[in-house]
């Protein structure tokens, strides 16, 4: 009869290069369905059999597998420039670029934050082609 692998708790934490924490990270112990995700400081805390590997995946970063030697990792994920280049972040999701069938415009948050304005809505006019702004309830809510 085989001996049963011990699960030991890890906790860690993920952060990106700059060292800041990665929100919202996929952790799962590979080869089962078992996962976290992490929290708003980059940390989690799972449970996983000693000298298993924990999948580590986030969109825009490149994905890592760490063996659980100990209850304590901390992770350093890389940026994947390439897969930001394929993301597109919609209002109602993400996307990938080849997959949108709409016509997409770019504003930067700076010629938002440049604008003279009291709200977003007003802010935008005049800055996407084709975006026009209606104000409703007397001019004050877009």
């Amino acid at each position: 009869m085989a001996a049963i692998e011990q699960a030991i708790h890890v906790k860690g934490q993920i952060v990106d290069s700059a060292g800041e924490p990665v929100i919202g990270a996929n952790i799962v112990v590979k080869g089962t369905t078992t996962g976290v995700i992490s929290d708003i400081d980059g940390n989690f805390a799972i449970d996983a059999p000693k000298n298993a590997v924990l999948l580590i995946s986030f969109i825009g970063y490149k994905s890592e597998e760490m063996k659980v030697t100990g209850p304590s990792v901390k992770i350093v994920l890389k940026d994947d420039a390439e897969m930001l280049n394929e993301v597109v972040v919609v209002g109602y999701g993400s996307q990938k670029k080849s997959d949108i069938t709409g016509a997409m415009v770019n504003v930067k948050s700076e010629a938002l934050q440049q604008a003279p304005v009291g709200n977003i809505g007003t802010a935008l006019q005049g800055l996407a082609a084709g975006v026009d702004v209606q104000m409703a309830g007397g001019n004050t809510h877009p």
